[in-house]
């Protein structure tokens, strides 16, 4: 029944939902609580699929956010079964791993080379020149190697050589 909130379904409490009892806005589905879900039995916003918890999850009973696949927790997860945050690959008990059935997180690569570094760790001691580096390869005018000279295993060589694949890359 169409009813003044533009609802169509049973027990559905909000604006423009669609199913059966949903509460909040923009609901698809059944049993939705939250906005803007799609799918069954969702808790959050934004989600497409079953039995997801938190925001942004597209699959099936992921708890968290921005996840992409089933049954991860944590947040920003692509693949299946993980639990930590930023995995992409399967069954994960870490953090940004790339791998399958991965306890340990892994050390970043800095220009081709393994450092001994945790992203977190990385970030903490080299974030503020990454930043200002990533923003530097989008220019095409020279970058000042000096600059970045601490930045593990970076060569002036190699930062020439990564600057102008990104030109050539941006320029199609």
């Amino acid at each position: 029944m169409i009813g003044y909130n533009r609802n169509t379904g049973d027990r559905n409490t909000g604006n423009r939902n669609t199913g059966d009892r949903n509460t909040g806005n923009r609901n698809t589905g059944d049993s939705n609580t939250g906005h803007r879900n799609t799918g069954d039995s969702n808790t959050g916003n934004n989600n497409t699929g079953d039995s997801n918890t938190g925001n942004r999850n597209t699959g099936d009973s992921n708890t968290g956010h921005r996840n992409t696949g089933d049954s991860n927790t944590g947040h920003r997860n692509t693949g299946y079964s993980n639990t930590g945050h930023r995995n992409t690959g399967n069954w994960n008990c870490t953090n940004r791993s790339a791998g399958v059935f991965c306890q340990v997180e892994p050390c970043v690569i800095s220009f081709d080379v393994e450092t001994d570094m945790t992203h977190d760790d990385f970030m903490e001691k080299y974030g503020h020149l990454c930043g200002k580096l990533g923003d530097d390869l989008m220019q095409d005018t020279p970058i000042d190697f000096c600059k970045y000279a601490d930045i593990p295993f970076i060569t002036e060589e190699k930062l020439k050589s990564l600057h102008q694949k990104m030109i050539a890359a941006r320029k199609g």
